[in-house]
């Protein structure tokens, strides 16, 4: 996966010398679209020829500090050569040859239906090192018994079954497995965050 990262001090793969640039073609143009999360897109060449074609242009191919990507209609200019593929960037700056700015850089996002759910009191909005409520004694997650762990849960299913394969599960606790009664809690002083 092609970040478009690029460290302070370091050379691209494809830096190019003076004398390189001369071998190549010259040409201004547009980004026509680029995904920053892939570190690829396509610039049209501005061209008076009635065929356009595209050129591939490769974040590691960008001449900007930190981050590098484009966005859609950034104007550009930058030097190609023909490749096995089609035509390729090999360097590409701003129009006046300054450094370009590029796209905003993309937050990774929580999925916003999952919810933080407290192990200790099973609320939502906080999590068991938050809870105000003292601990309540270690209980099964599969049955929420008091009497064991899900290590040694006498209900739960053998991963070869075919119920849990299909992803059904037929069992609910009974009473006596989720009966909190008689089950004392430990009384510890609330725990501050």
């Amino acid at each position: 996966m092609a970040t478009g990262e690029a460290k302070p001090g370091s050379s691209t793969k494809q830096e190019i010398s003076e004398e390189k640039v001369e071998d190549l073609i010259e040409a201004f143009g547009n980004c026509k679209w680029f995904n920053s999360k892939q570190g690829y897109g396509f610039i049209t060449p501005d061209t008076s020829s009635q065929e356009k074609t595209d050129v591939f242009v490769h974040q590691s191919s960008i001449d900007m500090e930190g981050f590098r990507s484009l966005q859609e209609g950034d104007r550009v200019k930058f030097w190609y050569k023909p490749s096995k593929k089609g035509l390729e960037a090999v360097k590409v700056v701003g129009p006046g040859g300054e450094k370009l700015v590029g796209a905003e850089r993309t937050k990774k996002s929580r999925p916003s239906d999952r919810r933080s759910r407290c192990y200790n009191c099973d609320e939502e909005g906080h999590h068991a090192k938050q809870c105000l409520l003292p601990p309540w004694p270690k209980k099964c997650f599969n049955c929420k018994s008091f009497d064991h762990l899900i290590a040694d849960c006498p209900n739960k299913h053998d991963t070869s079954s075919t119920e849990e394969s299909n992803g059904s599960s037929s069992h609910t606790p009974c009473k006596e497995e989720t009966s909190t009664e008689g089950v004392e809690r430990k009384e510890t002083s609330p725990q501050t965050p």
